[in-house]
Formats: C-alpha cells, structure tokens, sequence
C-alpha cells in the first residue's frame, strides 16, 4: 500500500448533505461535491461516512455518491469516536496521520481529535471546504 494513502471520513447532515441550507445553496454545493469526491477516490483515496442519520444510505443514493464511499457507519448507538474508530479498523494499513475527519459539531471533532485524527470542523450552511480548482 502506498505510503500516501488516505481516509477521508465525513459525517452526513450538515457536513456531506446540507440539509439546512436553502435549496439553491445545496444544490450549488453539491454539483462541486461530486468531482471533490470523484478526485479523492480516482488518486485511491478511502472514503467514509461515519453519522448517526438512519437514513444515511439513501441520502448518499439520492446525491448520486453512494458508489464512492468504500464504508458508511449508521448508528445511535456510538458516539462519533467510536464510528471513526471503527471505521480506521477496518484500513489498518493506513496510519493515523493519513486519516481525516469532517463535522459541523465541535464536539465530535474534539472527540475524534483525541484520537490522534485531523478533524476539520465545517460550517453547517456551506459543508466540506472544497477547493476551487476541483469546483
């Protein structure tokens, strides 16, 4: 495995999917989401939802992004250090400093900072910072 592979990790609702955005806005980010993600999977990069949205699954269907998520992790049960968590488990081969987490709630990012992960938090009306040469 090359030494620059890579675990982006995103929760759902106001981070991947802008729920509370006007449609306009989600709709707007969206269309620069897409090749965002397209760019991170075609240079062999992990990607992964980690939310406590059960319906996570069609979400990401509905976006047209299922396809490119290698793993998503549903649940009420678990706190977003442990869905992260669970998630690294299943890629030992890529080390923490390779791992990167995005949430629009502080405490789950300060939660999953403990474990050693860059976690981004984002701003729930704009989502993942994407770069614009990728826009």
């Amino acid at each position: 495995m090359s030494a620059d592979k890579r675990l982006y990790i995103f929760d759902l609702d106001n981070t991947l999917y802008l729920g509370r955005a006007e449609r306009h806005r989600r709709l707007q980010y969206e269309r620069r989401l897409l090749p965002f993600l397209n760019n991170l999977a075609a240079h062999g990069h992990l990607l992964a939802v980690a939310t406590f949205n059960t319906d996570a699954e069609v979400l990401l269907l509905n976006m047209g992004i299922r396809s490119l998520f290698d793993s998503v992790v549903q649940t009420a049960r678990a706190t977003k250090s442990e869905m992260v968590s669970s998630i690294c488990s299943k890629y030992p081969y890529i080390p923490t400093h390779n791992v990167h987490y995005y949430d629009d709630d502080y405490d789950s990012v300060m939660d999953v900072r403990a474990l050693g992960i860059r976690a981004t938090n984002v701003a729930p009306l704009t989502g993942v910072p994407i770069p614009t040469e990728l826009s």
